[in-house]
């Protein structure tokens, strides 16, 4: 099991989130405490921590993947949606 941190941005873009992003979030991040590793690569050139996986149908969350401490740090919140 993966330790999920938030930096304090993306725990303030968490609470602008409306429930239903709020609620798509948490099954995800459930997700990534199990394996953080199955969200695809950030960008190209960045290293291969910085992830980013997209949860519900608006929303996508960048994160760092520090495997000697087995945590996982939300970095960024978007959500697009209504």
């Amino acid at each position: 099991m993966w330790e999920v941190e938030y930096t304090q941005e993306a725990r303030a873009q968490r609470a602008t989130l409306p429930a239903v992003g709020r609620r798509a979030l948490d099954e995800v991040l459930e997700r990534l405490g199990n394996d953080p590793t199955q969200g695809p690569r950030y960008r190209a050139g960045y290293p291969a921590e910085y992830r980013m996986l997209p949860f519900g149908e608006w929303g996508l969350v960048v994160y760092l993947v520090h495997e000697r401490r087995r945590v996982v740090v939300l970095l960024d919140i978007v959500w697009a949606g209504p």
